[in-house]
């Protein structure tokens, strides 16, 4: 798994590339558990490299989500992927996490 780091305004944008599966969640939230104490606490989560979502990578979403949560930051995860998409809501996750379809209309959220 690669992961592509970028910033717009104060957040900051991951981009996984590949599987977010039992290897690619825990390369993922080691990344990111090094953000979080370097004080990233408003993330978006940019899925359109993602190949394949499976349970760990849903999990390690969650973790991160919680551990913003505390931290009064915020999570908003970017997907337009129609599979990914079928995921997040088999799963639920669109009625814990922001999802939105563009990384403009996910930064728009840390605004208000």
């Amino acid at each position: 798994m690669i992961i592509k780091k970028t910033k717009k305004d104060d957040v900051t944008i991951l981009t996984p590339v590949g599987r977010l599966d039992v290897t690619g969640s825990d390369i993922f939230e080691q990344y990111y558990n090094e953000l979080f104490e370097e004080g990233v606490h408003n993330l978006v989560v940019d899925c359109s490299g993602l190949e394949f979502l499976s349970s760990s990578g849903l999990r390690v979403l969650l973790v991160i989500m919680n551990k913003m949560s505390n931290a009064s930051g915020k999570m908003v995860i970017c997907c337009s992927n129609d599979h990914i998409l079928d995921v997040f809501s088999l799963a639920s996750f669109d009625k814990v996490i922001p999802i939105k379809s563009t990384i403009d209309e996910a930064i728009k959220t840390f605004k208000k």
